[in-house]
Formats: C-alpha cells, sequence, structure tokens
C-alpha cells in the first residue's frame, strides 16, 4: 500500500482506520528513536545542528 501504484485505498471505516494509526504509530517510534539517538552525545548533536543548517 505505501510503495505500491496505488492512489486511493478504499477500505472499511474501522479496517482503514487500523491501517492508518498503525502508520502513525510506526512513524512516531521512528521519529523519537532518531531523536533519542541524535541528542546522545555532543557529537551527534554538533552534526544534527549542522544538517539542520539554513535553507
Amino acid at each position: 500500500m505505501l510503495n505500491g501504484p496505488v492512489d486511493v485505498v478504499v477500505s472499511d471505516g474501522f479496517s482503514g482506520n487500523m491501517v492508518l494509526k498503525s502508520i502513525e504509530g510506526t512513524a512516531l517510534s521512528l521519529f523519537h528513536l532518531l531523536k533519542e539517538e541524535l541528542e546522545s552525545s555532543l557529537y551527534t548533536k554538533i552534526l544534527a545542528g549542522l544538517m539542520y543548517g539554513k535553507n
């Protein structure tokens, strides 16, 4: 569903909500893990700051 050639998915409310909430939970977990890792040491904090830089 996420990587396939699909633009629209039709489902009932319960199944659609389950898929949506699962994807949201996975994304939140990944962002939380990434944030923890980037804040784990001074070196990674500096590198994270350089990544954000001015656009």
